[in-house]
C-alpha cells in the first residue's frame, strides 16, 4: 500500500484521476461494510459545474460516487 500521508488534505485522501483504489463502504441501512475496487475517474477538482469522486467499479462494472468523508478509501497505486 502507498503511503498516503503525503497525499492527504486535513484528515481526507486527495484523489487523483487513474488511482486505483479500494473503497470500504459503511455498515448501514443501505451498505453492509463491503469493499469494491476501481479507478478514479472524476474528482471534485475536475472540471465543470457538477463533478465529483467518481470510480468506475471492476466488480459491479458501473460508476459509483465516493464520499471522502463517508467512505474508508485507500489509494492501491504506488
Amino acid at each position: 500500500m502507498e503511503n498516503t500521508a503525503s497525499r492527504l488534505v486535513g484528515r481526507r485522501v486527495r484523489l487523483e484521476i487513474g488511482d486505483l483504489i479500494r473503497v470500504r463502504y459503511p455498515k448501514d441501512k443501505f451498505y453492509d461494510g463491503e469493499y469494491s475496487v476501481g479507478i478514479v475517474i472524476e474528482t471534485t477538482r475536475s472540471p465543470g459545474p457538477y463533478t465529483m469522486n467518481k470510480m468506475w467499479c471492476f466488480k459491479t462494472e458501473s460508476t459509483h460516487i465516493i464520499d471522502v468523508f463517508r467512505d474508508e478509501i485507500e489509494v492501491l497505486n504506488k
